[in-house]
């Protein structure tokens, strides 16, 4: 899928008249040329969208094994299946706009629906009387087996690989993609307590997410149940899996001497031996102008850097914290300001609700960005040290990709409509589909 979130089973794009699911793949044909096709996703139009996701991984771990064992077969040979990676990214538990989020009876277990039984009763208990409070807990309702939805779909996927004999030699990764989101008018809502802000931010309770590794028979023993705590980036899936695989991670991350490497890098041996992040630095957010210093004001761009232990986010909206009581309607998003002062990540709003900082924190003994150091003379120098940092990252990129989506949407009413992705859309019945680019044949 496409869009940023779409109808579970019509497949519909937000609150657009368009539907937004679209299939992909490569195949070598027989000159031995690689031929990538799509299709739009009109043949599974009215299947929940976590139930299909289930389907097409197993449909794609049987085939690549099967046929790694037919070959295997035909040559006389043991098999020895080359490396499969595999992405899941689930739309599910996503809310806003999402039509008919309620999964279907074959996600849920019997446990499953006991459990919501306990929950709906809760709710029933609570009633009318705390409107607020009943609101969220109805929409919570929904989190709850929407989230029970993919965690079966996981679970399918850790047996499909027990049958086909391929679960000790494999590794599952989970992970979110951000922060919890606690609009609830429409949507399922999160909960960061007790981290600071939610999606859309560039604070903790955005950007820090949970994650685990499941890979009985390569995690050893000693390491199973434990944790890791060093510092790391989505970006570094990228080498951690091409090592995992068998790749040369070294010359895969080079592009070109005209292009920027890539920021990635492999943290599996960190992650087996519990021992120090190979990453001392994560890029959040630069301005897009190569010739920015602090204390420019010709965008209201802002900088978010963590390198070590600290963090410096500049030019940024104030913006609040989750309590843990249960006695007040305590997710009002009212309390949370990013989404009405940063959401575009572009300009600033103009709202008197907003009131925009520069900020310093330790996240490491801090984790929860109660304490601002940024005016704090025992800490000019680091502050000093990171700003320089900054504006090093800015001006050294050899390409200007910043300035690609922000004049996109700057841009975007000047835009030629009838060029674009209107013509292709409407010539692919109404899907979200590539549109002047190589994918096209």
């Amino acid at each position: 899928y496409l869009c940023p979130g779409h109808g579970y089973v019509n497949h519909n794009c937000g609150s657009n008249e368009v539907r937004d699911m679209i299939e992909g793949w490569s195949e070598v044909d027989s000159s031995g040329k690689t031929v990538h096709t799509w299709e739009n996703g009109a043949a599974y139009l009215g299947i929940y969208d976590t139930l299909l996701y289930r389907q097409k991984s197993t449909e794609a771990i049987h085939k690549h094994f099967n046929s790694e064992s037919e070959i295997a077969s035909e040559e006389g040979s043991e098999s020895s299946s080359s490396p499969l990676f595999m992405w899941m990214a689930h739309h599910g538990i996503h809310g806003e706009w999402d039509s008919e989020p309620v999964p279907p009876s074959e996600l849920l277990t019997k446990a499953n629906l006991d459990y919501l039984k306990v929950l709906k009763k809760r709710l029933d208990d609570v009633g009318s009387e705390q409107e607020g409070y009943s609101k969220f807990f109805k929409m919570r309702l929904i989190t709850a087996s929407v989230l029970m939805s993919i965690d079966n779909a996981l679970k399918h996927l850790v047996e499909t690989l027990i049958e086909v004999g391929e679960m000790s030699n494999s590794v599952i990764l989970v992970n979110s993609d951000n922060g919890g989101d606690t609009y609830y008018t429409k949507g399922h809502p999160g909960n960061n307590y007790p981290l600071r802000s939610w999606k859309f931010s560039y604070y903790e309770g955005g950007v820090r997410v949970p994650a685990f590794v499941y890979a009985p028979g390569i995690i050893p023993n000693a390491r199973e149940g434990g944790t890791y705590d060093g510092i790391m980036h989505h970006v570094d899936l990228v080498a951690t899996f091409i090592h995992i695989g068998g790749g040369d991670v070294n010359s895969m991350m080079m592009v070109s001497e005209e292009d920027d490497d890539v920021d990635s890098i492999n943290m599996w041996q960190a992650i087996l031996d519990d021992s120090d992040s190979p990453r001392d630095e994560i890029v959040l957010n630069l301005p897009r102008s190569r010739e920015w210093k602090i204390g420019s004001t010709e965008t209201d761009e802002g900088v978010a850097l963590i390198v070590g232990k600290y963090k410096i986010l500049t030019n940024t909206a104030h913006d609040n914290w989750f309590s843990p009581s249960l006695d007040k309607d305590f997710h009002s998003t009212e309390f949370m300001k990013a989404f009405t002062c940063e959401c575009s990540f572009y300009t600033h709003s103009s709202s008197s609700e907003c009131s925009y900082s520069n900020f310093l924190f330790n996240i490491i003994e801090d984790p929860n960005e109660k304490e601002n150091l940024w005016d704090d003379p025992a800490y000019n120098a680091i502050r000093e040290n990171m700003i320089k940092r900054a504006e090093t990252l800015v001006s050294s990129t050899k390409k200007d990709y910043g300035k690609i989506v922000p004049e996109y949407y700057s841009n975007e009413e000047s835009l030629d409509k009838t060029l674009t992705s209107a013509k292709a859309f409407q010539g692919n019945d109404d899907y979200v589909v590539p549109f002047q680019c190589a994918a096209i044949p």
